[in-house]
């Protein structure tokens, strides 16, 4: 079976000049073998360095990419990929999975599209066969093909910033004018290749005409978030973290490590405490006795009960709620927290 291979891409310069192409051919081709860097293993690459300008593909006028150069650097339980995917990639993702048994993450970091789809798609039904966990880092890029890689994850996470693109397909006549995919009715098979692999992944074929319809083969739609969970490709919002049990101490939002970051929770049941930013913050405590401070924003304090099931009290150091189920949500002092959020109502602090 063919699939149809994407034309020139052209991306933001200030990420790469990367482009993603119409491609040729199934030819067979093999992996490179790993190379050893700093407790790294490297596959598909002659270097770490390599890899990572693997990416970064100059177009050359109208000249497209010459071949995929998908790889992947390997340490611990993660594989950050960079490149092209293409007839190399399933080759790639089988060595990944019989070599490093132990990693269970794609971070997916410079990832600008397919140089020849059916090899492709093919690597991305290995993905969701081992089960990987696909990740967009909050610098990363990943457009066309790489997207469609991304959506095979078992587990689809980004974080805020991360990029994620998408166009139509296209494909050139025998006189080399190309033919966009969107111009092909919906009943065409020329769409059964997509549909039967975003079934395959469990995203709804809406998300397969959104992408056509949402920019040109030469062009590019970054996705917002709310496009992302709209269409079921996040198995987590990007912008809430929960922190481990073991957590003691102060975690506060207005850091680097916390840019784009809203909505904390702590879990187990240790004394801790959550300092929000200027943003819209929610802050949820755990079974402990917890300071949920919401700073600057209009800021929601999260709680798993009704309002019945809690005690709250205003006083002069703020407000205070006391859950009666043990081991929940424990003890709270609540200051610069504009509103409650119980499961069966949600109080203005002011009105208390």
């Amino acid at each position: 079976m063919k699939y149809h291979t994407l034309t020139q891409l052209a991306l933001v310069a200030s990420l790469t000049a990367a482009i993603s192409a119409c491609g040729g051919g199934n030819s067979s081709k093999s992996v490179s073998g790993p190379t050893e860097v700093a407790g790294e293993t490297v596959l598909n690459a002659k270097s770490r360095a390599a890899c990572i300008k693997s990416a970064t593909i100059e177009p050359d006028g109208d000249t497209d990419i010459a071949e995929d150069n998908a790889c992947l650097i390997v340490k611990g339980d993660t594989a950050t990929m960079y490149g092209i995917l293409g007839a190399t990639s399933p080759a790639l993702i089988e060595k990944l999975h019989r070599n490093h048994p132990n990693v269970t993450k794609i971070v997916m970091q410079d990832v600008p599209g397919s140089e020849d789809d059916e090899k492709a798609l093919l690597a991305d039904e290995l993905v969701r066969k081992y089960k990987y966990h696909t990740h967009v880092p909050k610098d990363g890029h990943v457009a066309s093909g790489g997207t469609d890689m991304f959506t095979a994850g078992l587990i689809r996470t980004i974080e805020t910033g991360a990029k994620l693109g998408v166009h139509s397909w296209a494909e050139s006549d025998d006189q080399g004018n190309a033919i966009a995919g969107s111009s092909y009715p919906k009943g065409s098979l020329k769409h059964k290749p997509y549909h039967d692999f975003y079934k395959l992944m469990n995203i709804h074929v809406d998300f397969y005409w959104f992408t056509m319809n949402a920019a040109p083969a030469d062009g590019i739609h970054y996705m917002t978030v709310a496009e992302m969970q709209k269409y079921n490709l996040l198995t987590s919002d990007p912008a809430a973290r929960t922190l481990a049990s073991s957590f003691k101490g102060t975690y506060q939002l207005a850091t680097e490590s916390t840019r784009g970051i809203t909505n904390i929770s702590l879990s187990g049941s240790n004394h801790a405490n959550l300092v929000g930013d200027e943003s819209n913050n929610q802050l949820r405590g755990n079974g402990g006795v917890n300071l949920l401070d919401g700073k600057g924003g209009i800021d929601t304090a999260l709680f798993t009960g009704a309002r019945s099931e809690y005690a709250v009290d205003m006083t002069a150091s703020g407000i205070i709620t006391q859950d009666s189920i043990d081991n929940r949500d424990g003890i709270n002092t609540l200051i610069n927290i504009e509103y409650l959020q119980f499961s069966d109502q949600r109080i203005n602090a002011d009105e208390l």
